[in-house]
């Protein structure tokens, strides 16, 4: 992959990537959703962490396997599982760096938190 391009990128604003920005956790899968993905592990860990309201699960992408994902959510209540649909390739450099944001934000508060405890 060519990084200046990858780059670049990350600049689009143009992407409605608000629910990126919510005040939750956002757990992200990007990608095909076929049988080879396994997506629906991810639909697992989110009927396990159905009560945790601060936690979404957000899936891009498209594939042979998203109506049987549908399905699967609307029966089992999931409503913090939510399928977006695909996206360009353009718009995942994006997607990523929102999600990374998130991470590095909650390891340093982590980090922060455990430096206070040093010296206890």
């Amino acid at each position: 992959m060519d990084l200046d391009a990858f780059i670049n990128l990350l600049k689009i604003t143009s992407f409605d990537g608000s629910e990126l920005d919510a005040d939750k956790f956002n757990v992200v899968y990007a990608g095909a959703i076929r049988p080879v993905n396994n997506v629906g592990n991810i639909i697992d860990a989110a009927k396990l962490l159905k009560e945790e309201k601060d936690i979404q699960f957000l899936i891009y992408g498209d594939g042979n396997q998203v109506e049987v994902l549908k399905q699967r959510i609307a029966d089992e209540g999931l409503t913090n599982v939510k399928m977006k649909g695909f996206v360009e390739k353009k718009y995942i450099p994006y997607i990523l760096r929102q999600v990374i944001g998130q991470y590095t934000e909650l390891f340093s508060n982590a980090i922060q938190l455990d430096k206070s405890k040093q010296f206890q």
